[in-house]
């Protein structure tokens, strides 16, 4: 499975995660849109998971890969805005889509993914979902 990861914990200071989040969202985006729509789920497999989908970079993510005929997995704590962003992408994309409401950051949220996919070929995390914080990386606590 390929994993993507993009977070606001990988660097402390505001502007440089924006601009590293700028700057996967091309690459990520001129990767998926470069390709044929059917080499990208010959890579990847028929089902993406996005975590982060509420919104931001991974509802853009989920519409990149939407475009390139991936089934998606939304995952969000906007359980409103992840069902519109489904409703959306199955009509117009004309693929699968199911939501999963979760909290990353809430340990009982831990089991709630696996169980949500294990019946789908899934080849591809994009893992946005994050927190921010401030300071240097190895000075911040490990417990919230």
């Amino acid at each position: 499975m390929a994993f993507i990861h993009i977070s606001n914990s990988i660097v402390g200071r505001s502007e440089a995660v924006g601009s590293l989040r700028k700057v996967l969202f091309l690459i990520i985006t001129k990767e998926v849109t470069s390709m044929r729509f059917r080499q990208v789920s010959k890579k990847y497999g028929p089902w993406a998971v996005v975590t982060g989908a509420s919104s931001g970079i991974g509802r853009a993510l989920a519409r990149e890969l939407a475009r390139a005929k991936l089934n998606i997995v939304l995952v969000g704590r906007g359980v409103t805005s992840l069902d519109q962003l489904a409703a959306e992408l199955s009509k117009e994309q004309e693929i699968e889509c199911r939501v999963v409401m979760a909290d990353l950051a809430e340990e009982d949220s831990v089991d709630v993914l696996p169980r949500s996919t294990e019946d789908l070929d899934v080849g591809l995390l994009v893992a946005s979902a994050g927190f921010g914080t401030s300071g240097a990386f190895l000075n911040n606590p490990l417990e919230p």
